[in-house]
């Protein structure tokens, strides 16, 4: 054998010892900080609460609004069945 290819053996052996051992933190850290972002996503785009449907029936819990709140924030207006008018702005000085 050369020592080229001990060495290189050597640094490829380091390498795998090395991810072998920070893989654990890696799979921690990506529940840890991975698992709220997406349930943060999740939660974001459903309303809670009570609402009444266009047939005039109390709707309770949790209701799917896909990006509705993201354009709100954005167009500056509450989100529909937030039991105010949609077009009320959400500061009166903007």
């Amino acid at each position: 054998m050369t020592p080229t290819s001990r060495g290189s053996r050597a640094t490829s052996e380091a390498g795998r010892l090395a991810a072998l051992l920070l893989s654990p933190t890696f799979v921690v850290l990506g529940l840890v900080v991975g698992y709220p972002l997406v349930a943060a996503l999740r939660e974001s785009l459903y309303r809670t609460g009570q609402t009444i449907d266009a047939d005039g029936f109390v709707v309770q819990g949790e209701q799917f609004v896909g990006v509705d709140n993201y354009a709100a924030i954005f167009t500056g207006t509450r989100p529909a069945g937030s039991g105010t008018p949609s077009a009320t702005p959400l500061c009166s000085r903007w």
